[in-house]
């Protein structure tokens, strides 16, 4: 009866403070100003999974990239772990700069039901007598225990760990094949491994040439001092598996592409660098006529002059500069009006000059309202026809021939615009008010062919017409919208009323 009464004390004094740790640990959240990630571990839902059996603390730790914070592993009395391993229930704390706890994780070894983080006849002992009494369990201990991740504890768990921990790892896999550094540049080798529990995962790593790249027991490569190619081997503790992977130094700059073709008054050629450092960067062209050369962070950017082929080079105080051949052609596709206005399914002419191939793709920013652009030969000329959808709204276009060379930007407006009667029957001296409706429009005006027989005017998005003289006329609304500017004449698509006045 007493032993009954001291678990039951314990389990409350557990439960209490297992509350009073996670209101402690939930006062600070993990916002935006701090990171961690693992290329390793699974961290999630307040656990870390993944961890293999027989990890040091420092080995666990460095398998962490973390910005603006750093990671303490405590024990379960909530004292902070420096030596060992790793154990099952051990908690791994994340702190920021100013030494606030600002997140909380649970270890979880899988199988290590013992808690000391290795697994062997204890840990199969503590769960063969779960699984005889079926005794309660921490949440932590039961996702060491579902060792097949299928949220239940069977007798199948402890044959799946029995085979792990004897029969060892069975099938490893690099997430790389192959690496190409230059001095001092790091990149991360990562090993997964078949079955990835019961048994030290942990790899041994070595680099068949020290002087070409190093790496560190958490896969970690460092560029050497000496350019060639050495062979990076992860293997298995037994020494039963292993996988390899090349590396190859080689200081020079990279670009993502080395040759290309750019067009005078045409867009800038953009290419993507690839360096450790990118303070030092330069660029030189040397036929500087043909095209001129910067440096944009990252990107090395190109302007064509003039005719011609220019050698680009980007240079480095730390590494071996690199070459661009661009092509430069004073010839490109230019369209020589940047803004219409149309009604819906109306089309428009725009003149264009430069190197056509005849074949366009066009890219709009809502197809429903410019819904095709081509090419067509009128009066002798080639010229780009836009046409626009169903609905009203402003829409940007940019067309592309088989080239390569791209359009600038064509803004379109698509408005709407009708009356409420077509004409109208009104008396000599007669004012009438008839609505004007329209989406997208922009200042409306209106013309009388005979002024004499009725005059007209727009007044808050209505047609005003008064009758001056007996007879019949005609009257035009016209839209014009104002682009950056300057005002244009929506001419397509005038809407005319007619007006008879009688005495």
């Amino acid at each position: 009866m007493m032993e009954i009464r001291k678990r039951i004390v314990g389990i409350i004094f557990g439960f209490i403070f297992i509350i009073v740790i996670i209101a402690f640990y939930r006062t600070f959240s993990l916002g935006d100003d701090y990171q961690m990630s693992s290329d390793v571990y699974e961290v999630e839902d307040g656990y870390i999974k993944g961890i293999s059996p027989y990890t040091t603390i420092d080995l666990f730790l460095n398998y962490f990239d973390l910005n603006n914070c750093y990671l303490k592993v405590v024990g379960k009395e909530n004292k902070e772990i420096t030596t060992g391993y790793v154990y099952n229930g051990s908690r791994t704390l994340l702190y920021d700069d100013g030494n606030n706890i600002i997140s909380s994780y649970v270890n979880i070894i899988k199988g290590d039901y013992y808690a000391d983080g290795v697994i062997n006849d204890k840990d199969y002992s503590f769960i063969g007598k779960y699984l005889v009494d079926g005794n309660g369990l921490e949440e932590y201990d039961r996702k060491s225990l579902d060792i097949n991740d299928d949220n239940e504890i069977k007798i199948n768990d402890l044959i799946l760990l029995y085979d792990a921990v004897n029969n060892g790892i069975q099938e490893l896999s690099i997430n790389k094949k192959e690496i190409l550094l230059q001095t001092n540049e790091k990149d991360r080798l990562v090993v997964s491994s078949k079955p990835n529990y019961g048994t030290n995962t942990n790899m041994r790593w070595s680099s068949s040439n020290n002087s070409i790249a190093t790496v560190d027991q958490n896969g970690i490569v460092t560029g050497g001092t000496v350019e060639g190619t050495t062979v990076i081997r992860a293997e298995s503790q037994d020494g039963k598996k292993y996988v390899e992977a090349i590396v190859v130094l080689d200081n020079t700059i990279q670009l993502e592409s080395v040759n290309g073709t750019g067009y005078v008054n045409g867009n800038d050629v953009s290419v993507n660098i690839k360096s450790v450092t990118y303070d030092d960067l330069g660029c030189e062209v040397l036929n500087s006529d043909v095209a001129s050369c910067r440096i944009a962070g990252k990107k090395l950017i190109m302007t064509a002059l003039a005719d011609g082929n220019a050698e680009v080079r980007v240079t480095s105080n730390k590494y071996r500069g690199a070459t661009y051949y661009l092509q430069s052609h004073s010839v490109y596709f230019r369209v020589f009006a940047n803004y219409a206005c149309l009604r819906p399914n109306g089309g428009v002419r725009i003149t264009v000059s430069g190197f056509y191939s005849g074949d366009l793709s066009f890219a709009s920013t809502d197809s429903t309202i410019v819904r095709d652009a081509r090419m067509e030969v009128f009066s002798g000329r080639n010229m780009l026809r836009l046409t626009a959808g169903n609905t009203a709204g402003r829409a940007e276009v940019t067309v592309t021939e088989g080239n390569a060379n791209t359009s600038s930007i064509i803004t379109v407006d698509v408005y709407t615009l009708s009356l409420g009667e077509a004409g109208k029957l009104i008396s000599l001296g007669e004012t009438v008010t008839i609505p004007l409706n329209g989406e997208n429009v922009g200042n409306l005006t209106c013309s009388s062919n005979k002024e004499e027989i009725a005059t007209c005017s727009i007044d808050n998005g209505n047609l005003i017409v008064t009758g001056t003289g007996v007879g019949s006329t005609s009257i035009n609304i016209s839209n014009s919208i104002v682009f950056e500017g300057q005002e244009y004449n929506c001419s397509e698509g005038i809407v005319p009323f007619v007006a008879v006045v009688r005495e």
